[in-house]
């Protein structure tokens, strides 16, 4: 059993290469023959025009090429029944059975088996990239907050686990990388073992279990001492289940400037 996944150069020409090989014993590998790999399909129109068009492909005589019988031959290949992978109603490429031994006529079973094999085969690839982009999404979503001046966090509404924490937020209260699960009260306050009196949950569901807007508060935190002003919205982290998107910026020199110009004016005032 072979499988072949199909490739373009620059120029756009289609080429095939073989990835995978599965022999029983006493039949030479040939995965390992270089000729194998990037052949044009120029060569093989036949085979290129049958799979493209979803069809299977297998030894009858009259339909098979000089090249390929040819290729085949050196292959010690008797007889071939390939069947095509398609993705996004692309063709990827094929899946094929070959006979060392007989020159044999294939059944439905087999064609069957083959047909079952490649649409196997189509929805693993893509599982794949829907995981990659999955990846790939979340690594853009993460570098993005990691970027941000600023506390992010995400904590499930109804379990207090910490869902998110960007890397501004980990440094300023020194925790380490594996806090995601934690109850967000160990993690984000001094010394504390159940959900804050403080905890804005209560403001961003309301009756009927639906978000509310942003709510906007000020709070000092237990553990680093410094003040922030805080954005907190509930968001749909999964279906049906709230988590507390808060954003918090740092305004402890705000603060500070502000009190500093009430003193002045206070002493302005007296003099």
């Amino acid at each position: 059993t072979i499988i072949f996944r199909n490739s373009k150069n620059k120029s756009g020409e289609l080429f095939m290469s073989q990835i995978e090989e599965f022999c029983q014993e006493g039949i030479e590998p040939q995965i390992n023959k270089q000729f194998l790999q990037n052949i044009p399909y120029s060569d093989f129109k036949t085979l290129k025009k049958t799979l493209s068009e979803k069809n299977c492909f297998w030894n009858i005589e009259d339909i098979l090429s000089k090249n390929i019988r040819t290729v085949l031959s050196s292959l010690g290949i008797k007889s071939i029944l390939t069947v095509p992978i398609n993705i996004d109603d692309g063709f990827w490429g094929f899946i094929a059975f070959e006979d060392c031994i007989n020159n044999r006529k294939w059944n439905e079973i087999e064609l069957e088996f083959l047909n079952i094999a490649a649409n196997d085969i189509s929805q693993f690839i893509v599982k794949k990239r829907i995981e990659k982009k999955i990846k790939e999404e979340h690594h853009r979503f993460k570098t993005i907050l990691d970027s941000i001046n600023a506390v992010v966090y995400v904590s499930d509404i109804k379990t207090k686990e910490l869902l998110f924490i960007n890397a501004y937020a980990k440094n300023e209260i020194s925790v380490s990388d594996d806090v995601i699960g934690k109850k967000c009260y160990h993690v984000l306050q001094k010394n504390q073992n159940e959900p804050c009196m403080f905890c804005t949950d209560k403001h961003l569901i309301d009756n009927y279990g639906k978000p509310t807007g942003v709510y906007l508060w000020e709070f000092q935190n237990t553990v680093s001492k410094r003040w922030f002003s805080c954005r907190d919205i509930a968001i749909e982290w999964k279906k049906g289940r709230y988590a507390r998107l808060e954003i918090a910026t740092d305004i402890t020199e705000l603060r500070q400037t502000v009190k500093e110009l009430r003193e002045s004016e206070k002493s302005f005032k007296t003099i």
